[in-house]
């Protein structure tokens, strides 16, 4: 699917996108309560760029999506985050061939992103809430050089 761009005189170009909306929950298996998974985000979406050209295969994009939030428990602590919305570019084009060479970034711009924990003093199912950790997690980037084809 998605939205050609011909209309707007951008041959070979497409935008697509994604919306996922979801309501899931978890019995904790300390406090036998029942727990949504993500507590404050039931959507997670995605928008992507792409424009083919003929010119040697050259193609080129990005993708910008949300990476869905997450909670996680353990005995002894509860850990909630929040990710920024990743920015993945890519340029890739056939120098000779079937070979393709493709040049991609994962998490381009790394945004600092909010992680909350709350620390039990023992199992969190009796015990007392000892501290709150509140910081910031900063992801690296990722950038990788792909060649594939048949030699």
């Amino acid at each position: 699917g998605g939205v050609r761009l011909d209309w707007l005189g951008i041959e070979g170009a497409k935008i697509d996108g994604s919306i996922k909306v979801w309501d899931t929950s978890k019995v904790d298996a300390f406090t036998g309560r029942t727990i949504r998974i993500d507590s404050n985000e039931y959507v997670s979406w995605s928008v992507s760029f792409r424009h083919d050209t003929s010119w040697k295969g050259l193609s080129y994009g990005v993708d910008v999506n949300d990476r869905g939030h997450f909670f996680l428990t353990e005995s002894d602590f509860v850990l909630k985050y929040w990710p920024k919305p990743n920015v993945n570019p890519f340029v890739e084009f056939r120098p000779i061939g079937d070979v393709v060479v493709r040049l991609a970034a994962i998490d381009l711009f790394r945004p600092k992103e909010p992680r909350i924990v709350n620390y039990f003093d023992g199992n969190r199912a009796t015990a007392n809430p000892t501290f709150r950790e509140i910081r910031q997690w900063h992801f690296g980037r990722s950038v990788t050089l792909s060649v594939r084809g048949t030699f």
